[in-house]
C-alpha cells in the first residue's frame, strides 16, 4: 500500500467488528461473528504490516509476510516471513528474514514459496527455511500479489502500478510481461481457477499520495489460452486488495473498507464481512476448511472457519 496511509493508519485506533454473513453490500451495521474471538489474533510484536496469509498443505503450515514498517515500499532489509501451525499458533516468528525487503503475496509450488518482494520474485525452499533464488522482473514498477500454477510450474504477478501481470515458468532466467492493459484497473490480488486468470483491483487512482480512485475496483477474469479479458459482472466493489477460492465460493478484500466479499458460483458479490481495518491478501486452506486473514493496520492475522 502506498506509504503515506501506511504511516496514517499505524497511529490509528482501530475498533473491529465482524459481521454475519447475509449482509448486503453497502451495509455497514457490523455485528460479530459466532465463534470468533478478535481478542485471540496473534500480538503485534510477531508481525509489521502482514500483507499475505498462504497455507502449504505439503507441510501443514500457514505462512505470512510482514512487508516492515514505516516505510513498507522501501529496500531496506526489514521484512520477514512468519510461520505458524496449522491452528494458527505461531512456530517461528522470523522463520525467514534475510534477504528480504518487504515481502507480499505468497504462493507455492510443492516445498517452494514464491514470495513478490520489491525488486522481483523470491524463491524459499521451505524444507531449507532459506531463500534459494531470486527472480527478476524486468522493468516492474510495483509487484504486488502472486498465483502459482502447478499445472506447468508457473507463477504468475501483478504489476499494480503499471497495469501488468508478469509470469515466470521453471526453466526461465527472467520473469516476462504475460498481459498488459489499462483494462486491469489496476490490478492487485490473483487466483487461478481452471483456465481462469481471476483479478481482482483497486480501481483508478487518481491521488498517488493517497491512493484514492476515481470509482471502486472490480473483478475480472483473463482467459489463460486466449488472454481475453473479461469485464466480470460489473459490480463495483471497492478498492480491492486479496482473493482466494475457498469451495465454490470467492473471497476477495476490499482494503480500503474492511469488507470481506464472498463471490458466488456466478461471481455476484456478498459482504460476508466487515468491520476490518485494510485488509490484504488472504488465504484459504482446503483441508482445515478455514481463511487466513491479515490486518496490516493493526498487525493482526485472523482464521475464520469457513465450513
Amino acid at each position: 500500500m502506498n506509504k503515506t496511509i501506511h504511516s496514517l493508519f499505524l497511529t490509528a485506533l482501530v475498533s473491529v467488528f465482524i459481521c454475519a454473513c447475509q449482509s448486503k453490500p453497502g451495509k455497514t451495521e457490523p455485528q460479530t461473528l459466532a465463534g470468533i474471538d478478535i481478542s485471540k489474533a496473534p500480538s503485534s510484536e510477531v508481525y509489521d504490516s502482514p500483507e499475505s496469509v498462504h497455507w502449504v498443505p505439503e507441510v501443514r503450515a500457514w505462512f505470512v509476510s510482514s512487508m516492515g514498517g514505516p516505510n513498507i515500499l522501501a529496500k531496506d532489509n526489514y521484512g520477514w516471513i512468519t510461520r505458524l501451525d496449522e491452528n494458527g499458533k505461531v512456530t517461528d516468528p522470523r522463520w525467514v528474514q534475510a534477504g528480504f525487503h518487504a515481502p507480499g503475496g505468497i504462493c507455492h509450488l510443492g516445498k517452494d514459496l514464491y514470495v513478490v518482494d520489491r525488486d522481483g520474485i523470491v524463491v524459499v525452499n521451505i524444507d531449507k527455511a532459506a531463500i534459494t533464488a531470486k527472480i527478476e522482473m524486468p522493468g516492474v514498477v510495483f509487484p504486488n500479489d502472486s498465483a502459482c500454477d502447478p499445472r506447468d510450474q508457473s507463477v504468475y504477478v501483478t504489476d499494480m502500478a503499471a497495469n501488468k501481470i508478469y509470469r515466470w515458468k521453471k526453466g526461465m532466467e527472467k520473469a516476462e510481461v504475460w498481459f498488459e492493459s489499462r483494462d486491469l484497473d489496476t490490478p492487485n490480488g490473483l487466483e487461478i481457477d481452471g483456465d481462469k486468470l481471476y483479478v481482482i483491483t483497486w480501481g483508478p487512482i487518481v491521488d498517488t499520495a493517497t491512493s484514492k480512485t476515481s470509482r471502486p475496483g472490480y473483478l475480472r477474469f483473463i482467459d489463460m489460452k486466449t488472454k481475453k479479458i473479461s469485464m466480470g459482472t460489473g459490480d463495483a466493489l471497492g478498492n480491492m486488495d486479496g482473493i482466494t477460492k475457498a469451495g465454490k465460493y470467492m473471497f476477495g478484500t476490499d482494503w480500503m473498507g474492511g469488507r470481506i466479499f464472498r463471490f458466488d458460483e456466478k461471481k455476484k458479490p456478498r459482504v460476508w464481512a466487515q468491520g476490518f481495518s485494510h485488509i490484504a491478501d488472504v488465504g484459504y486452506s482446503a483441508e482445515l476448511k478455514v481463511i487466513g486473514i491479515p490486518e496490516m493496520s493493526t498487525n493482526r492475522v485472523y482464521f475464520i472457519d469457513v465450513k
